[in-house]
Formats: structure tokens, sequence, C-alpha cells
């Protein structure tokens, strides 16, 4: 029976870690950090757009600063293209998403006014969106349009009045809204792929700057996205699109013909509002989307008052002002996940922002090169961070708890009556006094591990040690014409116990509202406790000696059947009652075997039970 309670207990756990670790993870290192807010170089601005080339190195949009910058896979600063220079050839208008091709040329969008022939005084100038492409040494190359801006369009009521290059008063035409979003790749053709995220339609233009095609539209269907946060590009001149309105990942191959992957959801495979993609290497793809998962940890440790992390309190409890508060360690895990060209998904990588760090707090992430290394920015120093993946297991998160505690006590008490015999002795004289020393050792030893998103293992083990001496002393046999024998006696006391447990829990549903999970814990502990009592009188021989013990083990799960109901079962074997057991000898005062005996015996409890509402 034993031995079939033990197997269902190991083959449940074997289940819970199995449905945990069926696809693998990666964690991230951090390599280095870089960048920051301002003006001057290597700094940037709020709104940027970041890309990288196939080396590593990287590209960054300033939009507010009017520049490109560029920078090494270290984050050291290479280069500028700000159009400041006489014979630059062109001047940024509003810059925004940037690109680079595999003969590391660049791409950015743009804003442009182009001249519409035959209009003088005043000049007429259509405005619309562009991109601007420049040489790997940042020299200006060629500039695009989207839309034909050559062309007058036949009412001026949309123009507004500006300046042209000489400063002379001239009509500008905006072929659009102009708080239109752009997103833009190239693949390795040289073909750019330009994305209208207001309208959700794609334009195709070959190397010469040439529109050759144009796909996408807004809604639900084959072929068509909303909202699209991010484009890129594969080798094969298949985009990649992250459709965050639809939760998924739209798909466009070479000659337009439209696929998706992925649906709703926070399971492996699954997408919440995509807004990050990018073409590795090999060709698998990232994607990061906005699925977090929250970790708290509530420890023993009292909270201190200048711990900066929000209180914990446990639902439907009030915490009264100056209550007792422990300390919460809490986590937010990121995910990216790992699909293959075809969108079956292959692995993750998971980052954990310490909510009680000051340097991970504020971080949210901002791109992703082709190597797979992850950039988070600080959103208040625009610190940027460079994280790399790691190993599957980090050690260093592992959250480690200890508590110790010595504690030692000593006592001193006289006590007399002053109405019996011997207070005619003197006024020094007592019944009785007992000296009391007592030292304890306490301590709390906990390893707390989140392996990924849904499984949490947890060690803790708990030992103390006590020792205590005291002795009592009566009044002597010669002044006492009561006694018979003097009583004078020590005791001594000896007691240590040690406790195991081990605790899993895997969490089936994430969502609030649907919050599911499981656990099991298992623990064993005993300890010993030896009690002797010795007369100190040589002429006494009573002598007792305790000798108590116990082992005791337990084990339990739970599992959520549903929203509402919970399922709990637990076993447990101790000694009878949650004494001890022990076996004892006393030996009177005359030095014969007054009794002997002993206690050996065991108790098992079994907790079955279904709680929920309806």
């Amino acid at each position: 029976m034993k031995k079939d309670r033990l197997a269902i207990i190991i083959g449940f756990v074997i289940m819970l870690l199995l449905q945990s670790v069926t696809y693998a993870h990666r964690e991230v290192d951090l390599v280095t950090s870089f960048g920051g807010k301002g003006e001057a170089k290597g700094r940037y601005a709020k709104e940027t757009y970041w890309t990288f080339d196939k080396n590593g190195n990287i590209y960054v949009s300033d939009t507010e600063n009017y520049r490109i910058q560029k920078f090494d896979k270290n984050g050291q600063f290479l280069m500028q293209i700000d159009g400041s220079e006489e014979d630059a050839g062109f001047v940024f208008q509003h810059p925004t998403d940037i690109a680079v091709g595999n003969d590391s040329s660049i791409y950015v969008l743009d804003w442009a006014m182009v001249h519409i022939a035959n209009t003088e005084s005043p000049k007429i100038f259509n405005y619309g969106p562009s991109v601007r492409k420049f040489a790997q040494d940042g020299k200006f190359a060629a500039m695009f349009t989207i839309d034909d801006l050559t062309k007058q369009v036949k009412n001026l009521e949309s123009a507004v009045p500006g300046l042209d290059e000489d400063g002379n008063y001239a009509l500008i035409i905006p072929r659009g809204k102009t708080d239109r979003e752009f997103l833009i790749a190239v693949d390795a053709k040289g073909n750019i792929y330009v994305l209208d995220r207001d309208d959700s339609k794609v334009y195709k233009l070959n190397a010469a700057g040439e529109l050759i095609a144009t796909f996408g539209s807004y809604g639900s269907g084959d072929g068509q996205f909303i909202h699209a946060a991010d484009i890129d590009a594969d080798d094969n001149g298949t985009l990649y699109i992250a459709d965050t309105g639809n939760h998924r990942i739209v798909k466009f191959d070479a000659e337009g013909n439209a696929q998706t992957f992925s649906e709703y959801g926070d399971e492996d495979g699954q997408l919440r509002s995509p807004f990050q993609i990018a073409i590795l290497e090999d060709g698998d793809i990232l994607v990061a989307d906005k699925v977090k998962y929250g970790k708290n940890y509530l420890s023993n440790l009292t909270r201190r008052k200048d711990d900066p992390t929000p209180r914990y309190v446990l639902p439907n409890r009030v915490s009264a002002p100056d209550s007792v508060t422990y300390k919460n360690f809490r986590v937010v895990m990121q995910r990216v996940q790992k699909f293959s060209p075809d969108g079956e998904f292959e692995d993750k990588i998971l980052v954990r922002l310490a909510q009680d760090n000051p340097l991970s707090v504020n971080l949210k992430l901002k791109a992703i090169d082709h190597q797979g290394n992850l950039y988070f920015m600080d959103s208040e120093t625009f610190r940027l961070h460079k994280y790399a993946p790691a190993s599957t297991i980090k050690f260093s998160e592992l959250q480690k708890e200890l508590t110790f505690r010595y504690e030692w006590n000593d006592i001193e008490v006289d006590i007399d009556n002053p109405d019996d015999l011997d207070a005619k002795i003197g006024v020094n004289a007592s019944d009785y006094d007992e000296d009391a020393n007592l030292h304890l050792l306490w301590m709390d030893l906990r390893f707390t591990y989140d392996v990924n998103e849904d499984l949490r293992l947890s060690l803790s083990n708990l030992a103390f040690y006590l020792r205590n001496r005291y002795e009592i002393h009566y009044m002597r046999r010669s002044e006492d014409i009561l006694g018979t024998f003097n009583q004078d006696d020590q005791t001594l006391e000896d007691y240590f116990a040690d406790f195991i447990e081990f605790d899993a829990s895997i969490v089936l549903n994430h969502e609030p509202y649907r919050y599911r999970e499981a656990g099991l814990f298992v623990y064993f502990g005993g300890g010993v406790y030896d009690y002797v009592n010795d007369a100190l009188a040589s002429s006494n021989l009573r002598y007792l000696d305790w000798r108590l013990w116990f082992s005791q083990w337990g084990a339990g799960i739970h599992y959520d059947l549903g929203r509402k109901f919970r399922f709990i079962f637990s076993a447990a074997q101790g000694p009878p009652g949650g004494y001890f057991n022990y076996e004892y000898d006393y030996i009177d005062e005359l030095g014969d075997l007054y009794a002997t005996g002993f206690r050996d015996g065991k108790e098992t409890m079994v907790f079955i039970a279904v709680d929920g509402v309806f």
C-alpha cells in the first residue's frame, strides 16, 4: 500500500513536470548597456526606431533630433546621418522607421516635399511619404516616393501656406493624413516594403524605387490585418507582419499570396497583441507579444519600511496601517517566441524583470536583432540594455531566503514562605531557588525557483536545537526537620529537530477570470529529545532518563477542477496524537529501578475534499 501511494505521488510530480517543460525555453544574459537621453552623439530622444544589419551593427532613427545614428554591436558610436552638410542632398522632414539591406544600404521612412513642375509664384509642393536611401557610409543615394508626388491635384482646398527652399511663400499640399504611421522592410534583392498602418496596405517597390505591387487590407480575413505593429522580410522575399489586432502573424510570399499562423492566447504558440518580429539568420522567426507573467512570492521575512515594492495584502483582507507585512518578491516575465518559417512553434525566450530592482523595473522591449539578441530600453533614462539568449536554467534567479536566530535565557528564582519552620534560620533563607540557562538555535532556509512562467519549485529546511540546564535547590537536610533526603537536582534537556519540504505548483491557465493551478507538497522530518533529571546529593541516587523521538512525513496535492472547484488530497503519518515516541528509566532515591517503559506507535491521516462555490 505504501508503495502504491508513493507511486501515485511520483507519477503526479512527473506529470506536472512533463506538462510544464514540454517545450524548452531559454533565459538571457546582459551583454552591454549604452546610449541614453540627450542630443549629443550616442544619445537620442524619446521617439526612436531601431534596426540591425547582418553584422549586428545597430541603427537608430531619432525622429525628434532629425538624424540617424549607427553603433557597433557593443553600442559604440560609429557615425551619424543628419543632412547638416552643405552637399548632403537632403533634409529630413520627419524620419521614422528604418531598415538595412544585405549590402548595408540604409533605408529611412520620411516625408518629402516635391515641387510640382510649372508652378511658380507661388511654388506648389506635394507633401507625402517617402523612402530615403543611403549608402553604407551614410551618403545620400536616392529618394523614392510611395505616391506620385509630381502631379498637381485638381483642387487646392487642402493646401497650406509654407516656404520654399529659398524662403519664399509657397503652397504645400499634404497627400493624405500627415500623422499616418509607416513601417519598412527590405529583402535580399533590395525590394522595399512599406506598410501604411492606417490603411493596412503594403506597397512593394523594387530596388530602383518603382512601385511593383500592393497588397493587404483592413480586416480579419486572408491577407488582412488590423493595426500592424512590425514587419520583416526574409531572403526569399517573404514578408511577415505582426498583426496586433488579430493576435497573429500574416505572411505574404514573393507573389503576394497570404497565409496566417497563431491565434489569441498565452499558451506556447499563441499570441496576444504581437508587437515585435525579427527574421533570424537561419530563417526562423522571433515574435514578442504583450503577454507578461507576474510571479509573486510572499516570504517569511518582514517587509522593511524602505522597501520600494508595493505592499502585498492577501485578497479579501484589509491591512491595518501598523500591521506586519512581509517581503514580496515580484518578478515580471516577458516572453519572446520562436517559430519556424511555416509558423510552427519551436521554443521561447523568457526575460525576468525583478520589480524591486531599479535597473529592470522600467525596461521595455524595443527591438530584436537577427542573432536573436533582445534590446530593452529604460523608459526614464532611454538607456538601452542588450540581452543575449543563454542557458535554460538561470541559477542567479534562484530566490534564496535565510532566517537565523539565537536565543539565550538566564533565570534565577528564590521563593520563601515567611510562616514556615525555617523562618527562624535567617532573613536570607529560602525554601526554594532555581537557576536556569537556555540556548536556542533556529534556522529556516528556503529556495524557490520559477522554472518558467508555469512551474514553480520550492525547497525549504527548518531546523532548531535547544539546550536547557537548570538546577533546583531546596532547604538543606540539617535545616528542614521535615526533610528525609536532600532533593536538590539538575535537569538537562537536549532537543534537535529538522524538517524538509518540497513544493511544486503549476499554473494551468493564466487568464484572470479562468485562472487554474495544480500543486503538490511532500515533507518529512524528525527529532530527538533527551531529558535527564539527576539528584545532586551523593546520598540521593534518584535518576530519571527520558529518550524521546519522532519521525513524520506528509504529502498532498490540489488540482483546480475548474474556475470554481478545487480537489484536495493529503496524507500524513507521524506519532500518535502528535506527541513523541519514547522510552524511559526511573531510578528511585535508594538506587532501585522504580519504573521503565516505552511508547512506539504511528498515526496515519488521510484528507480528501472538494471545495468551491456554485
